[in-house]
């Protein structure tokens, strides 16, 4: 070790581990997470069989996936995702603004406050009419 600080090496060695780190960990939290999603599938398939093998009524809610298939159209839930990205889109606009050595990368936050406004105009242009906007027409 004490070599390796003598040579400057250390700050090599240091780089290539952060560099890997940074790459490994996204591929990381991608298997853990599919991991339990299979585990949880797995489960429940054995869950069924063993029901099915016992002659018992497989209860529907156990064949449903864990979200509910409503709340990813639902309006509100729609509203409250593109509202938060284009809110967290300004912060970084004003982080990385603010922060002199990294003004250069306000255009991420930028970019991602337009992805916001591209959604909030998404659901605007695929609203439902309501009763009331009917008798509202020009002509």
């Amino acid at each position: 070790m004490q070599s390796l600080i003598e040579s400057g090496e250390l700050e090599q060695v240091l780089g290539v581990m952060v560099g890997l780190c940074a790459v490994l960990m996204p591929v990381a939290i991608v298997f853990i997470v599919l991991h339990f999603r299979h585990r949880r599938s797995a489960e429940t398939l054995a869950t069924v069989r063993y029901l099915a093998d016992k002659g018992m009524p497989v209860p529907a809610d156990l064949l449903r996936s864990g979200k509910d298939d409503r709340a990813a159209s639902d309006p509100r839930s729609m509203l409250l995702t593109s509202l938060s990205t284009l809110g967290a889109g300004v912060g970084l606009m004003i982080f990385f603004y603010t922060w002199t050595p990294m003004r250069f990368l306000w255009g991420i936050g930028a970019l991602v406050a337009i992805v916001g406004v591209a959604q909030l105009i998404g659901l605007w242009l695929t609203r439902k009419p309501t009763p009331d906007d009917a008798g509202t027409g020009t002509g």
